[in-house]
């Protein structure tokens, strides 16, 4: 026979040192039944000797083979060598050892075991959970077993999400249900026989954890309601039981008490007096978080004035006729007012002036309507204006709402004098010219031409001369700044979703000057790609967006020079990357980068566009997103491109002045000045 080579030596201890240990293994398992002593007896014959196994019939034995040719994890002196027992003394300064594996209780029947674990690992098969839980009731005298339902006032109230997520846990509360029925089933049963005392106090203990399990259940649903409801309801729930229905069956008696009661404690029952109509009661009521003075000025006619305080008590002053009186102020309660008012009588106003401000829609179409515009022309009136104008717009409306309130002035009908009034207000508030100007062409819609007359004009122009309008930024930060650190993130296809969106959107904004608005609205099939670069036009109306005047093309060509800057090449890349996660018949190029994958918003893109910003080492507390535009076209004009190039890209008119006067500006000044003057001259 041939003698082996060393790597044959090695294999072949490799495969008797694993017999021997499979043996050793198989050992101690038979060492811890009670059914197999003789066989253990056998297998410690075979296995005790050792050393002398593991000689082959060549003659080589484990110890003759050189110590360079056996596995690094197998050594002699491993195999041969026993470890000794350590000292009890140091065994107990060691201390006691830590166990982490779990502890576990007798062994349940094997028939049983065998039942329990796939349906543990699977779970029950739909058919047979269906037919299991039909075969159950719950019992007529323990109708609680069975979850409650979600009232439907809470229904109505909550979103789809928490609706979804209640039902999925009244399911889970049914099935526990059932299972304890099943029990109490079985406990019936066994009560009606001969003594299972200790079998009846499993099952009972059994029933007990699930019983308390599905309570905890009930709480958990309480609470995962509770957060989508008003703070002011959760006092009406905070307490109550629950029956067949999670917040109790008299939950809508309790809703209609509730705002029995607030409507009583915000209003008062008008009181008439046949003899005596010539005086009248002014009532003042502060209603939420309105503080802006009484809507009605005290009269001077000798009539009470009653004053509703905080605390819903009503202050009755002394009478005030003839001479002077040193008589205390009388304090009655809400529901003593008519026996302690009895000769005066509560008027009220109904005019324009003395109503709820309806909003700025409402608003708007009700001057309309009072200016004689038929009412099927209103839809199209309203639709000129754009919905950040009506936002816009609605602060101001809002303000002159509180006005004419205070005056006592027919919001829709005014005088110049009015307004000048009003305006002269808001100034003396701390608003500026280019706020009081917003207000006047705010009102304007409102009025007509009230507010063009002279007068006002000249109001206007005192509040800018006593308070100018300073433009934002008198310098700008420069591009190359930004450029040099997203020209890190490379390459594009690698980038992570969230990386190569912000990319796309600061390349954007720099190379086209437009603002984030326009960014929104591009759509996946108005992009144009060619060999020369990428042609985006935009079809949604902009802010630049008139009658007769041509929509924005934004043209990128290839960079070449730095692809890592590309703009036609990240929008490539960005396409590519997201075709998987768009959203379902959404075209708009730009999506959030979170799930659920959504159209990106101005908001949004203005939010990348800053963190990009600061990121960039850009003072973001000065600069904003939209200063991308001041960059922009700053920085063009500084490399010697023409105002029309400049105009025609960032979307303003060949005769506009916005660009000389609002947005070139030049570069920050760094060091770079002062580092020179204090250089010696060489």
């Amino acid at each position: 026979m041939p003698k082996r080579s060393a790597e044959e030596k090695i294999k072949y201890y490799n495969s008797k040192i694993r017999k021997l240990e499979r043996k050793k293994r198989h050992r101690t398992r038979s060492q811890s039944s009670s059914e197999s002593d003789k066989n253990s007896d056998n297998e410690r014959q075979i296995v005790d000797p050792l050393p002398s196994t593991s000689q082959h019939a060549s003659g080589t034995t484990l110890e003759e083979v050189p110590e360079d040719l056996l596995p690094d994890e197998v050594s002699p002196e491993v195999i041969a060598m026993p470890v000794p027992e350590l000292d009890p003394q140091l065994l107990e300064a060691l201390g006691d050892p830590t166990d982490d594996t779990p502890i576990y209780g007798p062994d349940i029947h094997t028939s049983l075991a065998q039942r329990w674990l796939p349906i543990l690992k699977k779970g029950i098969q739909a058919e047979a959970k269906t037919k299991l839980l039909k075969e159950y009731t719950i019992p007529d005298n323990c109708k609680l077993l069975k979850a409650p339902t979600l009232n439907a006032e809470i229904s109505a109230a909550v979103t789809d999400l928490v609706r979804n997520r209640d039902k999925k846990l009244q399911a889970k509360q049914d099935q526990l249900g059932l299972g304890i029925a099943a029990i109490n089933k079985a406990m019936s049963l066994l009560l009606t026989c001969d003594d299972k005392v200790q079998v009846t106090k499993m099952l009972s203990d059994g029933c007990r954890l699930l019983t308390d399990l599905h309570f905890n259940e009930t709480q958990v649903r309480t609470k995962l309601v509770t957060p989508g409801l008003d703070k002011a309801f959760l006092s009406l729930i905070q307490d109550q039981d629950r029956d067949e229905t999670l917040f109790g069956n008299k939950l809508p008696e309790k809703i209609r008490a509730s705002k029995a009661i607030e409507k009583q404690g915000l209003q008062i029952k008008k009181v008439t007096n046949p003899k005596s109509s010539s005086s009248t009661v002014t009532r003042f009521q502060n209603q939420g978080n309105w503080s802006v003075p009484p809507r009605y000025p005290p009269s001077k006619r000798g009539g009470a004035h009653i004053h509703i305080q905080n605390d819903g008590t009503t202050t009755l002053p002394p009478a005030t006729t003839g001479a002077a009186t040193d008589a205390p102020e009388t304090i009655i309660g809400e529901g003593e007012f008519e026996q302690a008012c009895p000769c005066e009588a509560v008027t009220q106003d109904t005019s324009a002036a003395q109503t709820v401000y309806p909003g700025c829609s409402s608003v708007i179409r009700k001057a309309f309507e009072s200016r004689g515009t038929p009412i099927s022309a209103l839809d199209l009136v309203m639709a000129s204006l754009s919905k950040n104008t009506l936002m816009q717009y609605n602060g101001t409306y809002k303000l002159w709402w509180q006005f004419s309130q205070i005056h006592n002035y027919d919001p829709y009908i005014c005088t110049v004098s009015n307004v000048m009034l009003f305006l002269t207000e808001q100034f003396k508030k701390g608003a500026a010219y280019g706020t009081l100007n917003c207000h006047r062409s705010a009102l304007s819609l409102l009025l007509g031409n009230v507010t063009c007359d002279e007068q006002i004009k000249r109001l206007l122009k005192g509040a800018y001369k006593l308070r100018p309008a300073m433009p934002k930024y008198s310098y700008t930060w420069d591009p190359q700044l930004v450029l040099n650190f997203v020209a890190k993130w490379v390459p594009n296809r690698e980038l992570s979703i969230e990386q190569l969106s912000k990319k796309i959107v600061i390349l954007l904004a720099l190379c086209t000057a437009h603002r984030v608005q326009t960014l929104a609205s591009i759509k996946l099939e108005d992009i144009v790609i060619n060999c020369s670069g990428v042609k985006i036009g935009i079809s949604s109306p902009i802010k630049t967006s008139a009658a007769g005047r041509e929509q924005p093309v934004l043209v990128l060509p290839y960079f070449s020079e730095n692809k890592a800057i590309c703009p036609a090449t990240v929008i490539e890349d960005y396409i590519f990357c997201t075709k998987d996660i768009r959203p379902f018949n959404k075209n708009n190029l730009l999506i959030t980068y979170k799930r659920p994958h959504r159209c990106a918003t101005a908001q949004t893109i203005s939010r990348w566009i800053k963190q990009v910003l600061e990121l960039s080492g850009i003072d973001v507390s000065m600069f904003s997103a939209h200063s991308t535009r001041h960059a922009a076209t700053s920085a063009a004009r500084a490399s010697g491109l023409s105002l029309d190039t400049i105009r025609k890209a960032a979307g303003w008119t060949n005769r506009s002045q916005t660009f000389a006067k609002f947005y070139h500006r030049p570069m920050l000044v760094t060091e770079d000045f002062a580092s020179s003057v204090l250089m010696p001259n060489m």
